[in-house]
């Protein structure tokens, strides 16, 4: 008897695939996508209060940058990770071509979203 032992990863994958939804690291690569762009509205609304020279301004503003970041690495690190080993549940039968194409437009304008604008603060920064 020979026992083959799976990566974590494989048996991650295999687990989606059984149970027909994403795999445990796309959800957690998206939800954390999700809290860090919360992180990013919060200290840009917070950041409006205090004085523009305090020191808590400066903090909140290091803060927004760093999540600003980290946002960037992260939709790197879902897109390399959806392109090489996530498992993507099926589309249902039922859905039109057309519906699907527009899904995936719209997650790929997401993506899209998710990288132009933390360059957008960068730029905002060195051009000021």
């Amino acid at each position: 008897m020979t026992y083959k032992l799976e990566s974590a990863e494989a048996q991650a994958v295999k687990a989606a695939v059984e149970s027909r939804r994403f795999d445990r690291i796309s959800i957690g690569l998206h939800w954390l996508t999700v809290l860090l762009i919360l992180g990013q509205f919060t200290s840009a609304w917070v950041r409006k209060g205090p004085d523009h020279d305090s020191s808590l301004a400066v903090a909140i503003l290091a803060t927004h940058r760093t999540m600003g970041v980290l946002t960037w690495i992260v939709g790197l690190a879902r897109l390399a990770w959806r392109q090489n080993f996530a498992y993507l549940p099926p589309f249902p039968p039922s859905m039109p071509k057309l519906q699907q194409s527009i899904v995936k437009a719209n997650e790929y304008g997401l993506y899209a979203l998710l990288f132009v604008q933390p360059v957008t603060g960068l730029g905002n920064v060195l051009f000021r």
